[in-house]
């Protein structure tokens, strides 16, 4: 048994959970993107992760793809620590609705150490995937790079929309928490 038979279904079914939760427990997820990000990403990014996740969780389990599945499962964790890490930067000590409200004594710290092993595994189902040759690819090996690079996009979309407005950036967004939204401004979205 390898390291990578333990670490393909572990990584699998933590992004599979925190898909879920996501999805099942929107508003705690979208509360804490509105004290991240410009108000406009909020809800799109809402949905994307979880597609995002689902989709390496997919791909970490389909044999041919395990490689881009174990590629996406590194990108996503380093832009999970990156926002972990502008958490705990802000003074923000809630939970970070990674997996919903399942995790009510989760802070940032406690998931940049969750993501370090994560990120751990990831590189050693990385490491243990073989390289395939361009010409080698298969029909599962491309649906799964077009579904993660459709991800990657969207996520880069999302990223280029905040570093082209030098107001989002340099301006009140992330200067100044932004309040959550009401049940009714939740209603209207």
């Amino acid at each position: 048994m390898t390291a990578s038979t333990v670490a393909i279904p572990l990584l699998s079914s933590v992004f599979v959970v925190a898909a879920a939760t996501k999805l099942k427990t929107q508003i705690a997820f979208r509360s804490v993107l509105r004290g991240l990000l410009p108000g406009p990403v909020v809800v799109p990014l809402g949905y994307v992760v979880p597609a995002v996740e689902l989709s390496v969780a997919v791909a970490l389990l389909v044999g041919p793809s395990r490689r881009y599945g174990a590629i996406g499962s590194v990108v996503l964790l380093v832009a999970f620590c990156g926002a972990l890490a502008r958490m705990w930067q802000l003074g923000i000590t809630q939970d970070c609705a990674c997996f919903g409200e399942a995790s009510t004594d989760a802070t940032p710290r406690s998931g940049l150490i969750r993501n370090a092993f994560l990120l751990a595994a990831a590189a050693g189902v990385l490491a243990s995937s073989p390289a395939t040759a361009p010409w080698e690819v298969g029909a599962g090996d491309a649906a799964a790079a077009g579904v993660i690079a459709l991800g990657l996009t969207c996520m880069w979309n999302l990223v280029h929309l905040v570093v082209s407005d030098r107001a989002v950036l340099f301006g009140r967004v992330f200067t100044e928490r932004v309040p959550p939204a009401t049940s009714e401004e939740e209603g209207a979205l």
